[in-house]
């Protein structure tokens, strides 16, 4: 990459050496095949979306010629076929949830024993460990005991024998 100064703009701008003569095209496409893809876009989008909508008006048009049934009728039967798709959404996790409570009903039936098992290892293991945590800090533990004893002995003898300086 090198980086230069223009003149003209006084701005800094970095370019790749092979780009430094020539212009950057917009990439050319292949005319049969975005033809091709044009056509499959039209197919596959916009004529289903357009002929649905024409057939949402005409159905209608037909239905307000006729009368039918009342506005409310109508309505009512809008708003249920607007919350069905709602519902089978809100279904989803119902049944999601229902299917984890079978599981856990199952795993509750088959944990006791070996939970039981583990707790019983995982006791053994504390208990090691803790005679092992014991054993290595003995030494320890009997050696300032033992030093302790033996300052506390010394300032018993001390206050019993009161040392005075004679100087």
């Amino acid at each position: 990459m090198v980086a230069h100064a223009r003149p003209a703009d006084r701005h800094a701008t970095i370019t790749y050496m092979a780009d430094w003569e020539e212009e950057v095209h917009p990439p050319r496409y292949n005319p049969v095949t975005r033809h091709a893809f044009r056509r499959q876009v039209w197919l596959q989008i916009y004529l289903p979306l357009v002929l649905g909508i024409l057939g949402v008006a005409v159905v209608a048009y037909l239905l307000a010629q006729r009368s039918v049934a009342a506005p409310r009728a109508w309505a009512d039967a809008s708003l249920i076929l607007l919350l069905m798709p709602v519902l089978v959404v809100a279904l989803l996790p119902i049944v999601l949830f229902a299917g984890l409570a079978y599981l856990a009903g199952l795993l509750i039936q088959r944990i006791p024993d070996p939970a039981s098992r583990a707790q019983d290892a995982l006791a053994e293991v504390a208990r090691q460990a803790r005679q092992a945590g014991a054993v290595a800090v003995r030494p320890m533990i009997v050696t300032q005991s033992f030093l302790a004893a033996l300052a506390r002995a010394i300032r018993r003898l001390a206050a019993v024998v009161d040392f005075k300086d004679e100087g």
